[in-house]
């Protein structure tokens, strides 16, 4: 039996198809390096550039987020001095407990911010390749369906 997405109707995996899917999915290869990026600091006070995706093809998730924070400062979404936290929080997709932050493949994380708009959402999509999607809402709130029986509100 196939369960299916109530929103976008994509077959959805079973729990041990997922499970075998992430193991090692967001580790480090020997020669994955953080950024070294702080998320506190302003990002146009550190270092520009967010770091080159490793030969394994992961980047480091400050990296990625360093890439969401800086379009939304260029959009004028946020301010020149704001840091990685005023992105929004990035949710990776599948997510499971890390016990370090993850190196990330292409189409696994998906930011969460309440100051996101669509004409942005679509650049960042276009220019982070680490991004599955964006999500407009509050940080606070987790998001989603929390009864399996209700129908997803109209987009």
């Amino acid at each position: 039996m196939s369960v299916y997405c109530p929103v976008c109707g994509e077959v959805l995996d079973g729990c041990d198809a997922i499970i075998r899917k992430i193991e090692g999915l967001y580790d480090p290869c020997p020669l994955c390096t953080p950024p070294g990026l702080s998320r506190f600091r302003s990002l146009m006070d550190q270092v520009q550039g967010s770091g080159e995706v490793c030969g394994c093809g992961r980047r480091h998730l400050d990296s990625v987020m360093a890439d969401v924070c800086s379009i939304m400062i260029s959009s004028g979404l946020i301010g020149p001095d704001s840091s990685l936290r005023d992105a929004g929080v990035p949710l990776i997709t599948p997510a499971f407990p890390l016990g370090s932050p993850p190196f990330l493949p292409e189409k696994s994380l998906v930011p969460l911010s309440p100051k996101v708009d669509r004409e942005t959402a679509r650049e960042i999509l276009k220019e982070v390749p680490e991004v599955k999607g964006v999500m407009r809402g509050d940080p606070g709130k987790t998001p989603g369906i929390f009864n399996s029986r209700a129908t997803p509100p109209c987009l």
